[in-house]
Formats: C-alpha cells, structure tokens, sequence
C-alpha cells in the first residue's frame, strides 16, 4: 500500500495601479507571514513605475512572480 503525501502551496495575488509608496511594505508583510508562499503581483500598468519597485524586491524575496 502507498501512501500520497500532497504538499500544499499558497498562492496570493495582488493586483495594483500607483502603489509605489506602500507595494514594498504590503510584500514584506505578506512574505514575513509565510516565507513559502508564492505572491503573484499583477501591476495594471502604473505611470508611478510600481512595477520598478516589484521587480528589485524579487531580488529580496523569492518566490514573486
């Protein structure tokens, strides 16, 4: 008999539009609550250059998609 282990993941998106001065801070707060999880950020194309800001923090934390 074998036995099935399934691994559970987590998966938290965050949509965002002229977020700049808070995005770093929510990332932290999220990643700091479970370091295995995957946090999928969709920026809707922010003139503040959001997106700048998401792209040097995949360099602090992984699993940022």
């Amino acid at each position: 008999m074998y036995t099935l282990r399934l691994e559970k993941k987590i998966l938290v998106f965050i949509v965002t539009y002229n977020k700049i001065d808070n995005i770093y801070k929510l990332i932290s707060c999220i990643k700091n609550y479970s370091s295995d999880l995957h946090l999928l950020i969709i920026d809707d194309n922010s003139p503040d250059y959001t997106s700048d800001i998401i792209e040097e923090t995949q360099s602090v934390f992984k699993n940022i998609f």
